[in-house]
């Protein structure tokens, strides 16, 4: 079955397992640096719009406002800068892929889509 009017190009590109577990391994790491980072940004925000709404303080939450949250801020910080860096290492690894393969012209052999009846 061949549509009449319309078509596709699809592009493919040779990857080997030792690529597609780099680049599987990378897309695992972007997804779970980014979400402790926003983990930990919330944390962090969380204890500082608490400390916003108390008019007294609890020793406890002092420490939390002053300590605790400046040190999450900068692990959510830390860990949306190697989030960043393992998205621009795939980004590379994909772009060197599309970049060592080359282009060849090949035509699928057309065939029947529709039985006709007939044991084959």
């Amino acid at each position: 079955m061949q549509p009449m009017y319309m078509g596709r190009t699809v592009k493919t590109y040779p990857v080997s397992e030792s690529e597609m577990q780099t680049i599987s391994s990378l897309n695992t790491q972007i997804t779970v640096r980014f979400s402790v980072a926003t983990l930990l940004f919330g944390l962090a925000s969380s204890i500082w719009i608490n400390a916003i709404f108390n008019a007294t303080m609890t020793p406890a939450g002092t420490v939390a406002t002053y300590y605790v949250a400046p040190i999450l801020l900068g692990f959510a910080i830390g860990y949306g800068v190697s989030g960043y860096f393992a998205r621009r290492n795939s980004a590379a690894e994909w772009e060197r892929i599309k970049t060592e393969s080359v282009p060849v012209q090949a035509m699928a052999a057309s065939v029947p889509m529709i039985a006709t009846g007939r044991a084959s």
